[in-house]
């Protein structure tokens, strides 16, 4: 479908039809959010929005990360516990929007041993990258 100015009756521009089924083609930022979370899966942790929440992929540049607990023995047999929100990874800068300088802001001084981890592993494919570590 196509507009055309009043004016001077020129094509202003064209929108996608559904009956062809045409796509509008854009250039889009892949967010190194991903990387981060297959990163994470494959060290055995699941993947949460900014708030905890369980997600299976990530949603713009913010990371959640959930540690999974063992099963705890109770009375009646085992009983599976609630993951830990450990923290988040922000992997672009609010201010400046560089995406060369993340924050891990990590709730609990008890996560910060699986924070160091995690940054261990997230720095052999980001080498560039600095990650700081904010303690919550």
């Amino acid at each position: 479908m196509s507009w055309l100015c009043a004016y001077d009756n020129t094509l202003i521009s064209k929108f996608p039809d559904p009956i062809k089924k045409e796509v509008l083609t854009t250039t889009s930022y892949e967010s190194p959010a991903r990387g981060v979370s297959e990163i994470l899966k494959e060290k055995g942790y699941q993947i949460a929005d900014s708030f905890g929440k369980k997600v299976d992929t990530p949603r713009g540049d913010t990371v959640g990360i959930l540690k999974i607990l063992p099963p705890k023995k109770g009375l009646f047999g085992k009983k599976e516990q609630e993951p830990v929100f450990l923290g988040k990874i922000m992997t672009r800068d609010f201010y400046t929007g560089s995406t060369s300088k993340w924050v891990f802001e990590v709730y609990g001084k008890d996560h910060l041993a699986d924070a160091e981890e995690i940054i261990k592993a997230l720095k052999s494919r980001y080498e560039k990258v600095e990650i700081r570590i904010d303690l919550k």
